[in-house]
């Protein structure tokens, strides 16, 4: 048995139609294994990553979020992640530059602000 990963990343971009493929695979996946007349079902993980504060209450994702999570077909796992503290960009950038901490500290602190933590824009 083989579990199959499908990976769709800034899920919150996505159209109706791209929805409602990844919702066939996952509301419908174990209707396939049976057509696929193996014994052993196959696993299939479904992640999508988004960013929270670009999915709104009305959003359409949610429809297909609690839609997943009402099933009994699926099993609906959601975490956060959070942006990178003061700290960890302080030390993110003097890793970085191969510099003492006390020599990055100011510069890693006005890169936190700028950057509200988020690691896409603390690289370099």
């Amino acid at each position: 048995q083989h579990p199959i990963l499908f990976f769709v990343d800034d899920v919150q971009w996505a159209d109706s139609a791209s929805l409602e493929l990844i919702s066939s695979f996952v509301l419908d996946f174990d209707h396939l294994n049976e057509a696929d007349g193996q014994e052993t079902p196959q696993c299939l993980i479904v992640l999508g990553a988004y960013r929270s504060n670009e999915v709104h209450s009305d959003h359409m994702l949610n429809h297909y979020i609690e839609s997943f999570q009402s099933s009994a077909s699926a099993r609906v796992t959601t975490f956060n992640l959070e942006g990178l503290t003061e700290s960890h960009t302080i030390d993110l950038i003097s890793d970085s530059l191969k510099l003492p901490i006390r020599w990055t500290r100011s510069l890693a602190s006005t890169v936190h602000k700028k950057s509200l933590g988020n690691p896409f824009f603390v690289k370099m």
